[in-house]
C-alpha cells in the first residue's frame, strides 16, 4: 500500500515536470499584468482633468473662424486638434489595455485557483516569498520528499486505519488526476503580445503639456 502511494506521488512529479514550462509562463504573465496595472494607474493619474479639457478645446477649435483662431494664437486648426486628440487617444488605449489585461488575468486566476485547490489537498506549495514561483529544482526536491513520506505515512504508519488510508489515497489520486488537467489549453505568449502591443503604444504616445492649454 505504501509503495502504491509512493508510485502515485512520483507520477504526480512527472506530471508537474511536464507542465512546468506552462507554469513558468503563467507566472511571467502574472508579473507582466502587475506592470501593466501600474502603467494604467499612472497614465490615468496623469490624464486627470485633461480629458474634459481636451474635449472642450476641440469643440472650441471647431466653432471658431480662422480669424478668431489667429487672435488666439492658433495658426493651424487641424494640427492643433490632432495634437489635442492625442489625449483622447491615450485614454482609449489605456481603456483597451485594461480590458485586455483583465482577459489575460482570467487565465492566471484560473490556474491559481486550481493550484490552490491541489495545495489544500496536500500538494507541496509552489509559491515562495511574495507569491513568487519556486525553482523547479527546489520543487522537485519537495515532491521527492513527499513521495518518501508517503511510504511511512509521515511517521504514523502504525496508527493508520483503513479509513484514514483510503482518505489519503483519495487525496493522492485526486491530485494525480487534476494536475494533468491544470491546463486545458497550454498558455502561450500570443495573448500577452497583443496586450504588450497596446502597452507600447500607450508608452510611446506623447500627450501635450497641460501648460500649453492655459
Amino acid at each position: 500500500m505504501a509503495q502504491a502511494k509512493e508510485t502515485i506521488w512520483m507520477g504526480i512529479l512527472d506530471s508537474i515536470n511536464e507542465i512546468w514550462p506552462s507554469i513558468q509562463i503563467i507566472f511571467e504573465h502574472k508579473e507582466l499584468i502587475e506592470k501593466f496595472g501600474e502603467t494604467i494607474f499612472q497614465v490615468r493619474e496623469k490624464l486627470g482633468d485633461m480629458l474634459t479639457e481636451a474635449t472642450n478645446i476641440i469643440i472650441l477649435l471647431n466653432s471658431k473662424s480662422k480669424y478668431e483662431l489667429e487672435e488666439l494664437g492658433i495658426s493651424d486648426r487641424t494640427t492643433t486638434i490632432l495634437e489635442v486628440k492625442q489625449v483622447l487617444t491615450k485614454r482609449n488605449l489605456i481603456n483597451e489595455l485594461k480590458v485586455r489585461c483583465e482577459t489575460l488575468e482570467l487565465g492566471v486566476n484560473r490556474f491559481c485557483n486550481r493550484i490552490e485547490a491541489l495545495i489544500q489537498k496536500g500538494m507541496p506549495n509552489i509559491y515562495v516569498i511574495n507569491d513568487k514561483l519556486i525553482t523547479q529544482e527546489d520543487y522537485v526536491l519537495k515532491m521527492k520528499e513527499m513521495a518518501r513520506n508517503s511510504v511511512n505515512f509521515s511517521g504514523i504508519k502504525g496508527n493508520m486505519t483503513s479509513r484514514a488510508f483510503l482518505e489519503t489515497m483519495e487525496n493522492d489520486l485526486y491530485i494525480q488526476n487534476e494536475v494533468k488537467h491544470v491546463f486545458t489549453v497550454k498558455p502561450t505568449f500570443a495573448k500577452y503580445i497583443e496586450v504588450d502591443e497596446i502597452y507600447l503604444r500607450v508608452i510611446k504616445l506623447t500627450i501635450p503639456d497641460e501648460k500649453r492649454w492655459e
